[in-house]
């Protein structure tokens, strides 16, 4: 039975909004870029996020950035002759097209394959204070905080379980009873939970040196983070690049209210009126391998920026993936509010 392609078509024109809407609405997670029938090229999820990297912006139509030399599988060929072929190249969404490159289907790659657990461990870091949500957390620590109704911690971790995953290590200190009496050792979601409890604060990286040996790179994320981002896909974005580390990173933009001027020296160059400014921020979100654990010491203060550039100064090969999904880094009682309002929403 052939799926329904009419949803993942974009126009060549569509922007990088609309095509972010059809791949992060379709299971399929592909966006196909027709012109008159014709399959012109097709956009990813990795395409979107190193064309952020690339740009800086999310202004780039979708003719700007397709993958134009994709690969494609012709009606007449038999599927299940290249499916072992498309695995082992890694490819996961491909699609069928007839002699004049007209779009007929798309085949996904998994789903003739069954569903396997992660090797990779996640770890999520739930040790702070949370000050600047009190008096919200002066007796509950802010990952114990509910978005409607449900502790933001458990949010997270059900994410990961549908995301594949079921090896857990929570980094705890403040009002740690409370967590760990909550989700005990993991069994009642049917996953393993082992807690590292830190004597002291140790920073957003300082308890890693508490974790068991890691046969694989594991994923740490902050423990008051709400994205829809699945974690698959910076788990692969690491693979795909090589790195040691992963860092998920954010674009924000600022509108600055005034208008700027532009000099060289004490001469006028331009005005500019009311610019706005891209940056990448820290979105809380690491892939790390197990060959950084040595870079901390024991019970020893460190956060994940100063580790980070450790293992830089050390060779160590450093990626960062854009983070294009809905995302909230709940610190401040507004965000609380905002993440009740949207979160069930998306």
């Amino acid at each position: 039975m052939r799926r329904d392609i009419k949803k993942l078509i974009v126009h060549e024109n569509a922007s990088i909004f609309e095509v972010m809407r059809v791949i992060q609405e379709g299971a399929e997670q592909i966006a196909l870029v027709l012109k008159e029938g014709k399959l012109l090229g097709t956009i990813s999820d990795g395409d979107i996020r190193r064309n952020i990297l690339k740009n800086g912006n999310l202004n780039t139509l979708a003719k700007d950035f397709m993958r134009k030399n994709f690969k494609y599988i012709y009606e007449t060929e038999n599927i299940n002759d290249v499916i072992g072929k498309l695995k082992k190249q890694k490819i996961n969404q491909i699609p069928i097209v007839d002699e004049k490159m007209n779009l007929i289907d798309l085949v996904i790659v998994n789903e003739f394959s069954k569903f396997t657990k992660k090797k990779n461990n996640v770890v999520i870091m739930a040790g702070g204070k949370g000050l600047r949500l009190r008096p919200y957390t002066e007796k509950c620590p802010k990952p114990m905080l509910k978005v409607n109704n449900k502790p933001i911690l458990e949010i997270i971790i059900e994410q990961c379980i549908d995301n594949g995953f079921n090896q857990f290590h929570i980094s705890v200190n403040y009002l740690k009873n409370q967590i760990i009496e909550y989700f005990k050792d993991g069994k009642d979601w049917n996953i393993s939970i082992n807690y590292l409890e830190e004597k002291k604060p140790l920073g957003t990286a300082g308890s890693l040196n508490l974790l068991p040996k890691q046969e694989h790179p594991f994923i740490v994320i902050n423990g008051d983070l709400l994205t829809r981002l699945n974690l698959n896909k910076i788990l692969d974005f690491h693979y795909e690049n090589k790195a040691d580390v992963t860092v998920g990173v954010r674009n924000h933009e600022e509108k600055c209210p005034f208008g700027v001027v532009n000099v060289d020296g004490i001469k006028l160059s331009s005005f500019e009126e009311k610019p706005r400014f891209n940056y990448l921020v820290n979105a809380g979100v690491y892939v790390i391998n197990p060959s950084f654990l040595p870079f901390l010491e024991e019970d020893k203060f460190m956060d994940m920026p100063d580790l980070i550039q450790k293992g830089k100064q050390k060779g160590k090969n450093i990626k960062v993936c854009p983070i294009h999904e809905f995302w909230l880094d709940i610190g401040q009682p507004d965000l609380l509010k905002k993440a009740h309002d949207e979160w069930d929403s998306l």
